[in-house]
């Protein structure tokens, strides 16, 4: 958790909001600890995850 709360530190030094970043992983726990720090998570294992979950927010 305390990696996610760097992030949104880094996150808001450049007036971001968290909710507006999209985090991806492989691994199910930081994918979960990104959620409960604010984060929009998603959980990938494989390169075509991370095309769908563009796809679905419109980035692609």
């Amino acid at each position: 958790m305390e990696i996610f709360l760097i992030i949104i530190g880094a996150i808001a030094s450049v007036v971001i909001s968290s909710s507006a970043t999209l985090f991806f992983d492989d691994t199910v726990e930081n994918v979960e600890g990104a959620r409960l720090a604010g984060l929009q998570a998603v959980h990938v294992r494989t390169p075509l995850d991370v095309k769908r979950a563009l796809v679905d927010i419109g980035a692609l």
